[in-house]
């Protein structure tokens, strides 16, 4: 029984037990210490990286309000090499995407947002993308491209938006009954989620599809 062994063999005992298990305790402690110091110089890494892409973006957000495209295009390429993984990285190409379009470089406009499209993991910031996509698109002429970006989505709140740009995409390309219906759809699903598009817009593109429309105007 341990409480009648006699002081110098308890001490013993303790000794023998530190020198078989000492080194794993110190290891164990060691490791232990290493691991808390890893995983908070990863966090200070990580948010002095979040750091440092939040101000590269909002310098690109500054020059296009100032108008120094240059230093927008730079402010992506910098956003893409250094912080590829970065959320502002997919945000900086949607704002480039305009500027490109404000230029009337179009194809480069599209290959901003398909990018966006490939690599963001915000469904809302796809959506966005998708959107836009397809409006250019459809203002280029490439109707049926239009169609497969905006019906490949599955677009929430976004549903009207989508379906007047799929009426647009129809309408370019002879296919009235379609254009009328995605419309129609449109202005149903906007009653139902609010005003994500304008509604008497879109009323008028209907009513200017309506069968016997261009007559009416003729014979007035």
């Amino acid at each position: 029984m341990d409480e009648f062994l006699s002081e110098r063999e308890q001490v013993d005992r303790i000794r023998q037990w530190w020198k078989d298990n000492g080194a794993w305790i110190i290891v164990g402690v060691g490791a232990g210490v290493l691991s808390l110091a890893s995983w908070n110089w990863w966090q200070g890494y990580q948010l002095k990286r979040a750091e440092q892409a939040s101000a590269i973006y909002s310098a690109l957000a500054e020059a296009v309000i100032e108008e120094r495209m240059d230093d927008v295009r730079n402010g992506v390429e910098r956003l893409a090499a250094g912080h590829g993984s970065s959320p502002y990285l997919q945000h900086g190409r949607l704002v480039l995407a305009a500027v490109l379009v404000r230029e009337g470089d179009h194809e480069a406009a599209i290959g901003q947002l398909e990018q966006v499209l490939e690599n963001t993991r915000d469904p809302q910031l796809a959506l966005v993308a998708r959107l836009r996509l397809a409006r250019l698109l459809v203002a280029k002429g490439e109707e049926e491209r239009a169609l497969s970006v905006v019906r490949e989505a599955e677009a929430g709140a976004f549903a009207p938006a989508l379906l007047e740009v799929e009426g647009d995409a129809l309408a370019a390309g002879g296919d009235l009954e379609g254009a009328r219906d995605a419309y129609r759809r449109a202005l149903e699903g906007a009653e139902t989620l609010g005003p994500v598009i304008d509604q008497e817009l879109v009323q008028l593109k209907l009513e200017a599809l309506a069968p016997g429309a261009g007559a009416g105007s003729d014979a007035s």
